[in-house]
């Protein structure tokens, strides 16, 4: 695969992606996440990330921008 090239298109590359979603059966981490070597987050129960998953603004997105190692978390419970 192109393991080389997305590694070096960033300083960190961080896959994120939802458990259960529709458009990726079978796992983000297991199709894209380990052949590409990148370090992975599920988030439970977060599907395709998207409105219709209940996701819109995502401060765990701007607050991870300052610390690249950390790892993304789902939206709190409202």
């Amino acid at each position: 695969m192109f393991t080389h090239e997305v590694r070096a298109a960033a300083a960190v590359t961080r896959l994120v992606a939802g458990d259960g979603d529709p458009y990726c059966p079978g796992g983000t981490e297991r199709h894209f996440g380990r052949p590409l070597g990148l370090d992975t987050d599920v988030v439970p129960g977060g599907a395709h990330l998207d409105l219709d998953a209940g996701y819109g603004a995502w401060p765990s997105v701007l607050a991870w921008y300052p610390t690249p190692g950390e790892p993304f978390t789902g939206r709190a419970a409202a």
